[in-house]
């Protein structure tokens, strides 16, 4: 497909939310110290931004960022700990999640073109089509309209990064697992070139990261505008 790449990379890390792991992150990211309730924590969510979606605090200095399906917002806990983003915003559809900015859906962002310049969105776009579920508490029933907006918003240069596409956390318990993982995987292989269609100065990525000590895996879509 011209304009989009593929690529795999195993790391032990990825799907590995061990007691250790979160000392890891801890002490590379500076999230200290350890809630009690831990893997539900700032610092669960730091390894899993960090480590899945490839980015390091530097990625922040200076950019505007958003974070689409933000929750309860803790990454930008994290950020604006250890990092100098010129601005964050936390976007959610849930009107009764702490630490929002902007209540909205990610198909109808009240932004102008060319706002942002790193878009972040884990579990959120990429999640309605997995879970089927079409309710408000999602984001939106439409990934592609989602994946336009956040197009529309990202300006040159900028950087989006978008998943998990599977997530096969809880996937391969059955054949049909597998083979609704496989239509979502296809549908968003097709959003790529629909995006590609309507933004040609996009370059689309798609990347699965292996969990080398399970072999779990997940996979990602980035894109930038030139």
């Amino acid at each position: 497909m011209d304009g989009v790449t593929f690529r795999t990379k195993y790391d032990i890390r990825a799907h590995t939310i061990e007691f250790t792991e979160h000392y890891v992150a801890l002490y590379k990211f500076g999230v200290n110290p350890i809630p009690e309730n831990w893997n539900r924590s700032e610092a669960d969510v730091a390894i899993r931004y960090f480590l899945d979606l490839e980015l390091n605090p530097s990625d922040f200095n200076d950019n505007d960022v958003i974070d689409i399906g933000c929750g309860p917002g803790f990454f930008k806990k994290t950020i604006l700990r250890i990092g100098s983003p010129k601005t964050y915003i936390n976007l959610d559809i849930n009107p009764f999640l702490e630490n929002l900015d902007i209540i909205a859906d990610a198909a109808r962002m009240p932004f102008k073109d060319n706002s942002f310049d790193l878009v972040l969105s884990f579990g959120s776009i990429a999640g309605v089509r997995w879970n089927d579920f079409q309710t408000r508490s999602y984001l939106c029933v439409n990934p592609l309209d989602s994946l336009w907006e956040v197009a529309r918003i990202l300006r040159s240069g900028g950087v989006a990064k978008i998943g998990p596409i599977s997530l096969l956390r809880s996937c391969w318990k059955n054949e049909n697992d597998g083979v609704k993982y496989e239509s979502v995987r296809h549908e968003f292989f097709n959003f790529a070139t629909l995006l590609k269609e309507k933004f040609p100065c996009l370059e689309i990525e798609f990347y699965r990261i292996i969990d080398s000590g399970t072999g779990r895996f997940d996979e990602w879509m980035t894109f930038r505008k030139q």
